[in-house]
């Protein structure tokens, strides 16, 4: 007995740094990977309650980590789909990344768009029902969103600034759709889309 204190005393530091690594390990692979979804919905007109076809669902997935100042969001990844003739989407995304020590956001940042319609959840008329939260879409659960028909240029340039791709970090095939779309409505408005020339 009295070796096994004799040991533990002359080797503290490694017994406590040991004891913290095994402590710490399952938190930090559970960082790896994260499955998101399925989210389900139908897009509807708001007056109409007609089919939305070829809005994109457009979302991103982030990590966090603690840090000295608070909390560091980290991109993880990002997926995109199209409506269909019905207006209906499906998007599930498997997020792999390698934060030690990190946390998933549980809410992806999320955003609906059409050309000439107001866009979800940043136009003030767009609406989700059921309504868990009138901002984000949630998983396993299937969901009608309303988008507004827009009325004047605007209103579209207006709910055009409202498009985030957040582009610092997604790589192009990443966002493919929400940018020709906003390419799209740019050109139509009588503008350049940024980055030509």
């Amino acid at each position: 007995m009295d070796h096994i204190k004799n040991f533990l005393t002359k080797h503290r530091k490694l017994v406590i740094f040991s004891l913290l690594f095994f402590i710490i390990l399952p938190f930090s692979l559970t960082a790896i990977t994260h499955k998101y979804g399925p989210y389900r919905g139908k897009v509807v007109d708001t007056e109409t309650e007609e089919p939305i076809e070829g809005a994109v669902v457009y979302m991103v997935f982030n990590t966090q980590s603690p840090n000295p100042g608070g909390v560091t969001s980290h991109y993880a990844g990002a997926a995109e789909t199209l409506t269909d003739a019905n207006g209906e989407f499906e998007l599930t995304y498997r997020a792999f990344v390698f934060h030690p020590f990190c946390l998933w956001e549980y809410l992806p940042l999320q955003q609906i768009f059409k050309p000439e319609y107001g866009m979800f959840p940043r136009h003030k008329s767009s609406s989700i029902t059921p309504e868990p939260d009138p901002y984000f879409i949630p998983e396993k659960q299937f969901v009608t969103i309303r988008l507004p028909k827009l009325k004047t240029k605007e209103e579209r340039i207006t709910n055009l600034h409202h498009v985030d791709l957040w582009t610092s970090e997604v790589p192009y095939k990443k966002r493919k759709y929400i940018t020709e779309l906003e390419n799209k409505e740019t050109i139509d408005l009588g503008f350049k889309p940024e980055g030509a020339k």
